[in-house]
């Protein structure tokens, strides 16, 4: 284990002068943002796992509490673990600053981890820091900060719109240009709340290009949703196929654009209370009373979005677009892979609490934009059998929803628009009608407050080419296209895998802009 005994921060200065000053990785890397808690030491080996299995190069490890004991057994365990086992797997110090932290704070971890075998480096060869939040510190703390180690620091904050008069401004570069070496940007991962524009990335077009104009990197933050009930807060930000569209949106940028991401960071590994995870979530971490009414890995695990990151992560390192995402991993041979994904109540529900004055039984702040679809994403591998013939077909409450949707290699992605209580699916078949894949086992979708609360939490559900001897979604495949009320499901909607060139890229970047002005309504 790492000595904890350490007083002076000479020991990690001598560490980090003795680091190469070569770049130590100049390429594009995705990392997962990780949340330090409560984590037992074979939970923490696991996690480390199964991320590499995914093939994501690292973790961004969130302290909230320096001064916790299990923060540093995690870290010990870790890191060690990781150097041991995984020596391609790296970690880095992302320090959480909306926790009242000063930067001092920080300080034993610094000089106990930045010069590990396991801790990442950035295109300078050295440590790469990042933050959740800015602090509101000056500039001059900050660059105090840098000069206790020296300097040798690659350090990409949460700093992207959040100080001063925005980073995009030549002012604000000539006051923070020797403090950063890149920037990160995490409200930008959702719409803002109440807005359900998810396929605008105008935030980050806009950080990017003033990112690459002063030689500096950018990393993007990519998630499903932000969905908390609980420690005070109930806000919803939307999901959907809000991650859909930034998969399709970052690798478009960076497979037509010359300024593009360097870094992605996902959001999160195993933040439950936030509904934004995609690992594990274990229940020593995650016993508290008001999230685990809605976040607990039996009732409602996302880790069958991974394959699908898996498929991102290879394409954005590589720098190719959405129509050359493939299979990964362990289904790197199959023809196709992806997810299902919806809320499990309708937005008719009512909750017999809702007006009880107590904060998390009301609707969430954000609620009117959690809509009655459910959203799915498939990848079909270019060597597939018949791959330019499969089709998709999704069934809500047993009953076929829209048109049947006809796939082409590389990532498509949509979303169902009738969601009906009961069971959802979705499957795969080939020209011949043949069963290729199947999504379902997910929770029903329920009319009624099945917890409690208003649960926005999704049900992620993979698609798999097991069991297929079950049969399909329903036993009459040849389903029914209409709601109860006789009309037909016509606004269900499938992005397939093409890629914009250039011209296509600027002028949905205008539609984005044009969209979070208020400009324009789509």
């Amino acid at each position: 284990m790492r000595a904890q005994s350490l007083q002076y921060l000479a020991t990690a200065t001598l560490a980090l002068l003795s680091a190469s000053s070569a770049a130590a990785n100049d390429e594009r890397a995705v990392f997962a943002h990780y949340m330090v808690g409560v984590i037992h030491e074979d939970h923490v080996h696991q996690d480390v796992d199964d991320a590499v299995a995914m093939g994501l190069d690292g973790f961004a490890l969130n302290i909230g509490d320096p001064s916790t004991q299990f923060t540093r057994d995690v870290f010990n365990n870790m890191f060690d673990y990781t150097r041991d086992n995984h020596p391609d797997f790296k970690l880095f110090i992302s320090m959480d600053l909306w926790s009242q932290n000063d930067t001092l704070n920080f300080d034993g971890y610094f000089v106990d981890f930045l010069g590990h075998d396991a801790y990442y480096k950035g295109p300078n060869g050295y440590p790469f820091v990042s933050t959740y939040g800015n602090g509101n510190f000056s500039k001059e703390k900050w660059q105090t900060w840098r000069n206790r180690f020296s300097d040798k620091l690659y350090f990409v904050p949460d700093f992207a719109g959040m100080i001063g008069e925005g980073n995009q401004t030549a002012a604000w570069w000539d006051e923070w240009d020797g403090v950063i070496d890149g920037l990160f940007d995490w409200e930008s991962a959702w719409p803002e709340r109440g807005l359900s524009n998810t396929q605008s990335i105008a935030a980050d077009v806009v950080q990017v290009d003033s990112t690459a104009s002063q030689n500096k990197t950018y990393m993007i933050g990519m998630s499903m949703l932000q969905y908390k009930n609980s420690y005070g807060a109930n806000i919803y930000r939307a999901g959907e196929e809000n991650l859909s569209w930034r998969i399709h949106n970052i690798l478009n940028m960076s497979a037509t654009s010359p300024s593009s991401p360097t870094f992605a960071q996902l959001l999160t590994w195993n933040d439950g209370p936030e509904s934004h995870y995609l690992g594990t979530i274990w229940p020593e971490m995650n016993n508290d009373t008001d999230p685990s009414r809605y976040a607990t890995q039996s009732a409602a695990p996302h880790t069958a979005i991974q394959p699908l990151l898996s498929s991102f992560i290879a394409a954005f390192k590589s720098t190719l677009g959405p129509a050359d995402m493939q299979p990964q991993g362990p289904a790197k041979d199959k023809p196709a892979i992806g997810a299902l994904w919806y809320k499990s109540i309708l937005a008719s529900t009512a909750c017999p609490d809702e007006h009880s004055g107590e904060l998390h039984d009301a609707k969430p702040d954000g609620y009117a934009v959690a809509a009655d679809v459910a959203a799915w994403a498939v990848v079909v591998a270019d060597d597939a059998d018949d791959a330019a013939e499969l089709t998709l077909r999704g069934f809500s409450g047993g009953q076929q929803v829209g048109d049947v949707v006809d796939l082409v290699p590389g990532f498509n992605f949509g979303n169902f628009s009738a969601l009906r209580a009961g069971k959802q699916c979705m499957e795969v078949r080939d020209k011949a009608g043949a069963l290729v894949a199947v999504a379902r086992g997910g929770g029903d979708v329920s009319g009624d407050c099945p917890d409690g609360i208003y649960n926005l939490n999704p049900q992620v559900v993979g698609l798999l080419d097991e069991e297929l001897e079950e049969g399909g979604c329903v036993e009459d495949d040849g389903g029914d296209d209409d709601d109860d009320d006789g009309k037909d499901d016509d606004d269900s909607w499938g992005v397939r895998g093409v890629a914009l060139d250039r011209v296509g890229l600027v002028a949905g970047v205008l539609v984005s802009v044009l969209w979070v002005s208020g400009l324009v309504g789509l």
